[in-house]
């Protein structure tokens, strides 16, 4: 992909670098007191970053983003949230639009609302977030959603390293393999999903606790409590400070 820059100034690869910086430390200190799963939402920020240069969440006929896996990613929706859409600190967020609940069950979600946006004639697009977690208990959506041409579904696959591979669910969708935290990668796969005719799969692989190495490489802790001294340990290492 070629760097583009608006009215000459903006190098945009550095901008979603340094906006990716800053909800990475949302994320980080959200780990205080009631704790989140760092590892995965670490991992899924540039996936979210750049869904969300494309989802406008204040608009009203717009693309939409379901978060299947919510337990997960979650924090790392609301930071992208604070950060692309400037939303407000309230449980009247704009871009929250279901609930993840059992694994697997928003892709079935997603095809519901992407066919309806067809029968009405909407261009809207309809993106569906999924850990490979979710791959075995959403097969049946991802059978169906070829026989009924939703051209306007795209399911934006997080997958960890040793994480499943998507399987003969997705042979008949267009498929691209990416790598989850390159954001140059990430623009050309949803650009090319535009044109691709039938439902796109794109499967990105990721780093579980990206942006801090002392973490990335160490068995994943899953579910994670932080004090206020070791988040701001973690912020400095995230910053490059040590």
């Amino acid at each position: 992909m070629v760097t583009v820059y608006l009215a000459g100034f903006i190098d945009l690869p550095r901008a979603r670098r340094e906006l990716a910086l800053r909800v990475r430390e949302h994320v980080i200190r959200t780990t205080r007191g009631g704790g989140c799963f760092l590892g995965a939402s670490l991992a899924a920020v540039e996936l979210l970053v750049g869904l969300h240069t494309r989802v406008r969440p204040r608009r009203a006929e717009r693309d939409l983003l379901l978060l299947a896996k919510g337990h997960a990613e979650l924090p790392a929706l609301y930071a992208t949230l604070a950060e692309v859409a400037r939303t407000p600190t309230t449980f009247d967020v704009p871009g929250i639009e279901v609930h993840g609940g059992s694994l697997g069950n928003v892709l079935a979600t997603g095809a519901h609302v992407a066919a309806e946006a067809m029968r009405r004639g909407s261009a809207r697009r309809v993106y569906v977030f999924l850990g490979d977690g979710d791959l075995d208990d959403g097969l049946p959506a991802a059978f169906v959603a070829p026989a009924l041409g939703l051209t306007n579904l795209v399911a934006v696959i997080a997958r960890p390293a040793g994480g499943a591979d998507p399987g003969d669910a997705f042979a008949s969708w267009h498929t691209a393999e990416i790598d989850g935290h390159d954001a140059c990668a990430i623009d050309d796969a949803l650009e090319a999903a535009d044109g691709a005719g039938r439902p796109v799969a794109i499967v990105a692989d990721t780093v579980r606790n990206r942006g801090l190495p002392s973490l990335e490489r160490a068995p994943d802790r899953w579910f994670t409590r932080r004090d206020t001294a070791e988040i701001e340990l973690l912020v400095e290492e995230l910053r490059g400070v040590r």
